[in-house]
């Protein structure tokens, strides 16, 4: 099956941008999860932990 988050981010929110009353909103929420994922790979690079994997295969 698909991650969660790379489901969210893939299919969802792109068919939800249709509607233009939620594409500011989701363009939001698109930055967010753009942001939080750059840092949990720069967190996993600076630590030489499994950061980014734990988030990913936590459920979402």
């Amino acid at each position: 099956g698909m991650k969660k988050p790379k489901l969210l981010r893939e299919d969802i929110l792109p068919a939800m941008a249709s509607s233009k009353k939620v594409q500011r909103l989701l363009n939001e929420l698109m930055d967010l999860l753009s942001e939080y994922y750059n840092n949990a790979k720069e967190t996993n690079t600076e630590q030489g932990d499994s950061v980014l994997s734990k988030h990913e295969s936590a459920n979402f």
